[in-house]
């Protein structure tokens, strides 16, 4: 009887796959020995690698054993080595782990040698192309370029550097996402209205977005110092997917608000990214700080300053506050104090200001300087922290103060734009910041009286009725009085009195002539 010998050979299904997911370029110093090319069998079966072949973009090599034979099981790693690659002593040592499948090609270079800019390709013992991958300078010295998600196409969102040096030859990359991990997408979050009034509904919007590998479902707290406001929950968000929560969290005060928005999903394998604040500033749209004393002329040796009235019913929170001259472009924020109802606030450009202000005074110096006022008139804008302007002045010389003395408001409730609420201040000091103004009218009168006798009177030189005399009764004991006469076209036409420094009551004459010596007619 002859005996035949038998022959067994292994075969293998061409419906393994094997794909690229790691890449070693560029190491500190000298390339060689030490790229590497990571791949992995994403099939169901093993791939023989025997008679496979990888190609840069100018040489071609073909995988031979190194030691281990060529079979990769379905789900596992294999690193391609260059030639001269010495597993005994190299850098990979104690790092690619001892049940890896090592390969090397047939020189001692991957291709034609890796570079920053290069491209691979990989091909079945047919010359079929398995997988390829293009890159250009994106790894730093020392760090891989690795394949994300091993179950999704090799695009170029796909692929990132490794965050760990020497990479991740023959295990899980670093840049893998986890199985469970939710991001709240900070630069996403935005309020509805975006410039709310105390009466506004505040609805607050952001994204959340599914970074790991696995569905997942979950809860947003928003909180304001640990008291919950408003909660919304998502379920089944799809891995790389997105989606887009709407929370109303109602009314808010007028001021600021810093709201904290929290992300919680069960087993978060990071958590860094599931919080983050966010500041939402409501309008004032009442009258809570006003101009009260502004010192745009002083004395040699004395700073300017503008003196605010606080007009809130309790504390009132600064920080956001800022002011400008006529130059709102040129914003002057406030340090962020805390005051009271009642306080008296001075804004300079430094503390010289201190010995003139009582002992319990408020001086504040913003950290962006003070605007230099104009001798001859400005503006002062005050705006609260949504950017709305609470209280201004537009004012001239002639409202009152300059040559050494501030001007004045007669009481903190008066409107400020009126010239009428303003004057001079009468101390002997020429100013008076941080307490009680000179001319303050704790009481407001109705309003003062002017008599005019004779009325009607003719100017016309025979001696009869030839002169007015102005009789007047002020609602405060002394004051700086400036009277104006305007034609009946609106213009002026004389200037009978200015800061002149009178009681109560008082008489001026006016013998009807203009102030070019013409007769009024």
């Amino acid at each position: 009887m002859r005996i035949l010998p038998l022959l067994l050979l292994a075969t293998f299904p061409v419906s393994a796959q094997l794909i690229f997911s790691e890449i070693m370029f560029n190491l500190e110093g000298s390339d060689t020995p030490n790229e590497f090319v990571e791949v992995y069998n994403s099939g169901t079966d093993s791939v023989d690698l025997s008679f496979w072949q990888i190609s840069d973009k100018f040489s071609t090599d073909e995988l031979v054993d190194g030691g281990m034979g060529t079979i990769i099981p379905p789900e596992r790693y294999a690193l391609i080595m260059e030639g001269d690659y010495d597993e005994s002593a190299g850098i990979y040592l104690n790092l690619i782990p001892d049940s890896v499948l090592i390969v090397r090609v047939d020189d001692n270079s991957i291709g034609n040698g890796l570079s920053a800019e290069d491209s691979l390709f990989l091909s079945d013992s047919t010359g079929a192309v398995s997988d390829s991958i293009g890159w250009s300078d994106i790894s730093a010295s020392g760090f891989s370029y690795e394949r994300k998600r091993l179950d999704q196409p090799s695009t170029s969102a796909n692929w990132s550097t490794s965050h760990d040096s020497l990479g991740t030859p023959g295990f899980l990359n670093s840049v893998t996402p986890p199985p469970v991990d939710a991001a709240l997408i900070a630069s996403s979050m935005s309020q509805s209205p975006e410039n709310p009034s105390p009466n506004d509904m505040v609805t607050l919007s952001f994204t959340i977005l599914n970074e790991g590998t696995e569905s997942i479902s979950g809860t947003v707290e928003v909180t304001e110092a640990s008291d919950l406001l408003g909660s919304s929950t998502f379920s089944n968000l799809a891995d790389g997917d997105s989606t887009d929560i709407d929370i109303s969290l109602g009314t808010f005060s007028s001021g600021q608000h810093l709201l904290t928005v929290s992300l919680l999903v069960d087993d978060d394998a990071d958590s860094t990214d599931n919080s983050a604040d966010y500041s939402l500033t409501v309008q004032y749209t009442e009258k809570v700080l006003t101009l009260n004393e502004i010192h745009y002329a002083p004395d040699a040796g004395i700073v300017e300053f503008i003196e605010l009235a606080v007009l809130a019913d309790g504390e009132l929170d600064l920080s956001g506050w800022h002011f400008s001259d006529s130059y709102t472009s040129n914003l002057r924020f406030f340090p962020g104090e805390t005051v009271s109802a009642g306080d008296l606030i001075v804004l300079s450009s430094d503390s010289s200001l201190f010995p003139y202000l009582p002992l319990d005074g408020i001086l504040l110096v913003s950290p962006d300087g003070f605007p230099t006022l104009n001798n001859s008139g400005d503006e002062i804008f005050l705006f609260d922290p949504a950017g709305i302007v609470n209280d201004s002045i537009s004012f001239s010389d002639d409202w009152g103060g300059g040559n050494g003395r501030s001007l004045e408001k007669l009481n903190p409730q008066l409107d400020s734009p009126d010239i009428g609420n303003w004057g001079t201040c009468t101390s002997l000091e020429k100013i008076s910041p941080g307490a009680d103004n000179s001319i303050l009218v704790e009481t407001l009168p109705e309003a003062g009286n002017i008599l005019l006798d004779p009325n009607p009177f003719s100017p016309d030189g025979d001696s009869f009725d030839d002169e007015l005399r102005i009789s007047y009764s002020l609602p405060f004991a002394q004051a700086y009085l400036t009277m104006l006469i305007f034609d009946s076209m609106g213009r002026e036409v004389r200037t009978l009195a200015r800061n002149l420094v009178t009681g109560a009551e008082g008489i001026l004459t006016w013998d009807g002539r203009f102030d070019d010596g013409n007769r009024a007619r």
